[in-house]
């Protein structure tokens, strides 16, 4: 496999690797929802949007590539 075609299932990989709240394929989510796995962080967020859910408050999620910050967004958003 040259560069190339490296680059090219890469880049096709990667739209399915994401869950949005626009995402709307069952088969995916159903996949990704049966292997997720609540991590220290999701909890430490739940936990400070369940102290403060009515007070006006940003919140930044950081971290490193591929640490689950966006999958972590679907399951918040679905719970609230």
């Amino acid at each position: 496999m040259d560069f190339e075609d490296l680059i090219e299932t890469l880049s096709n990989g990667s739209a399915n690797a994401v869950t949005t709240l626009e995402s709307n394929v069952a088969e995916w989510n159903a996949i990704k929802e049966y292997l997720y796995v609540e991590t220290p962080a999701e909890q430490a967020l739940r936990g400070e949007l369940d102290r403060n859910l009515k007070t006006p408050r940003v919140i930044f999620v950081c971290g490193t590539s591929g640490d689950g910050k966006s999958e972590l967004f679907p399951h918040i958003h679905s719970m609230y």
